[in-house]
């Protein structure tokens, strides 16, 4: 199950993608409800730590038992752990928020994957999605020089982490409507020009804000966050 789920990357504690995890938090962060949640992947458990911070009863669901025993070490013992893919999960209770980050990239039906976790939410409940975007400046930048063909290609870090498609926001906000999702709301997360290792090496300053700036190009977002809920009656 580990090899075709764990990379490791995800024990880096310097990768930039542990500062955007942070800055996710920060988007979604008004928007989840509820005390109970389950977060579907947790890398090496840096959004599981500040989700645990924001609940009082939090499960965690990923394939890789590595990826769990790593993110253990860094939360709270009151959070519980699952190991399973998606399609055969089973859970125990309904959530009120279920965190889906950097999560859709990864699964051969993400349509199929949606509908699934959308039927474990209380009546209340929503889904809070993030995923790469595909229209992040440093795509374009990769594109003008010469380094990927068009935006939408996998990279080489695509293919390492596992991605099976790089999101836009319309091929987004589609697998949503298809699973049957009504959208709240969606933004970008932080503007990123460079790659990863460049990143790492900007300061908290900076960091902040390009954070901000995400704001005057919405289309832009390293990421994309959408807060979704069942379309049945509310």
């Amino acid at each position: 199950m580990d090899n075709d789920t764990y990379s490791n990357i995800y024990e880096s504690g310097t990768d930039f993608d542990n500062v955007l995890l942070r800055y996710n938090f920060e988007v979604m962060r008004e928007r989840l409800s509820g005390t109970s949640a389950l977060e579907m992947g947790c890398g090496r458990g840096t959004s599981t730590a500040l989700l645990a911070s924001k609940f009082r009863n939090l499960h965690v669901v990923d394939a890789s038992q590595k990826a769990l025993d790593l993110a253990k070490q860094f939360t709270p013992g009151n959070v519980r752990f699952f190991c399973g893919y998606f399609e055969e999960f089973e859970p125990e209770q309904t959530y009120d928020s279920i965190v889906m980050s950097n999560i859709l990239e990864h699964m051969e039906h993400p349509v199929e994957i949606l509908k699934r976790a959308q039927s474990w939410l209380t009546p209340q409940g929503s889904l809070h999605i993030v995923v790469p975007n595909a229209d992040s400046f440093h795509r374009h930048l990769g594109v003008a020089m010469g380094m990927l063909a068009k935006v939408e290609e996998l990279n080489d870090r695509d293919r390492q982490l596992g991605h099976h498609r790089v999101y836009n926001r319309e091929r987004l906000l589609l697998d949503l409507q298809a699973a049957g999702l009504r959208i709240l709301h969606t933004e970008g997360v932080m503007l990123k020009f460079l790659s990863n290792a460049q990143m790492e090496n900007l300061g908290s300053d900076v960091i902040d804000g390009l954070f901000k700036l995400r704001q005057a190009f919405p289309e832009h977002g390293a990421e994309i966050y959408a807060h979704a809920v069942p379309q049945w009656d509310r």
